[in-house]
């Protein structure tokens, strides 16, 4: 969380990724039904970062299924 210019707490951009990974793995049947799938999708979090990120190492090691990776390397990446 941050405080804005109104000295209130909002989420942060992490926070807020999060936030839309668990949102959209809570409606993955409305997922199916919206893109025509045959079955309801995994939704997995995956953040892309350019630079080692504090929150690689604390963080996302806290999360069930959340994982990095660097940009220069996304060809790389297990999915």
């Amino acid at each position: 969380m941050v405080i804005n210019s109104k000295n209130m707490q909002v989420p942060d951009a992490l926070l807020r990724h999060i936030r839309r990974v668990q949102y959209l793995r809570e409606r993955n049947s409305a997922l199916c039904h919206r893109l025509e799938l045959n079955g309801p999708p995994e939704v997995r979090g995956l953040l892309i970062v350019d630079s080692p990120q504090p929150m690689n190492f604390y963080m996302l090691n806290k999360l069930d299924d959340a994982a990095s990776a660097y940009l220069d390397a996304i060809d790389d990446f297990k999915f």
